[in-house]
């Protein structure tokens, strides 16, 4: 089959999901999209989850299975749970889905508060073009070190986006990792992680559909990742 650039029509499920990982330690979730810098309506296109929800996962650092809207998502939680979000099919049939372009341009935005908490502030006019801030101005940082990334599961055949539980293939698209200190930053890591940067403004988190992208019905899971740099030093 042959791929034409930037003509490729794709039907994309977004969906929300809070961290995903060992290492996660919840507190922010992706609500917002934009496509080719415009932003939607806050959780438009974006597959919610239930909160409160009970979850199977019982740690050493987390021992409840009581989760609320950021609260961590775990390894051993329910499958689904891990995959898209918490009892994120309940949430599927209702989900609008956003047609896009094969090299299109989709950024994230997060929230750190409740949904019952949200303000019009913290979605309007925000700083530097972005999706979400605080309601004094300024940008929603990331309380954790980790990486960001996000996925393309293509929707198998004989089913339907809103029916897809996401438990296809993944396709890596995006990650924003680590990079190594400067001579003259001496906060005593050898890396920093990007998407925390260090507790200041964080980047953006934007990305191009790949080009060559068949077309076809699609999941997108997005997740920032806790993982310390204890660990990246531990696996180097």
């Amino acid at each position: 089959m042959a791929y034409s650039s930037l003509k490729t029509l794709l039907k994309v499920s977004i969906t929300a999901i809070a961290l995903t990982f060992p290492l996660a330690q919840g507190h922010s979730t992706f609500v917002r999209i934009a496509l080719n810098g415009d932003w939607q309506e806050p959780l438009r296109y974006i597959r919610n989850k239930t909160s409160p929800y009970e979850d199977i996962a019982v740690t050493v650092d987390y021992p409840s299975t009581h989760r609320l809207y950021n609260d961590p998502t775990w390894p051993i939680d329910r499958p689904e749970s891990v995959r898209c979000g918490r009892d994120h099919m309940s949430h599927a049939s209702g989900t609008d889905v956003l047609t896009v372009r094969a090299g299109d341009t989709m950024a994230f935005a997060h929230q750190l508060y409740e949904p019952a908490e949200w303000t019009t502030a913290q979605f309007l006019d925000c700083p530097q073009g972005r999706g979400t801030c605080d309601d004094q101005g300024y940008t929603m940082g990331l309380f954790h070190e980790g990486p960001v990334v996000a996925h393309l599961s293509k929707v198998p055949e004989g089913q339907d986006v809103h029916t897809y539980d996401g438990a296809g293939e993944w396709v890596k698209i995006y990650t924003i990792g680590v990079r190594t200190r400067g001579t003259n930053d001496f906060l005593g890591t050898p890396f920093i992680w990007l998407p925390h940067n260090d507790g200041k403004l964080p980047p953006k988190f934007e990305f191009s559909i790949p080009p060559k992208t068949p077309p076809g019905q699609y999941s997108l899971p997005a997740s920032p990742i806790l993982f310390g740099i204890e660990q990246l030093i531990a696996v180097k």
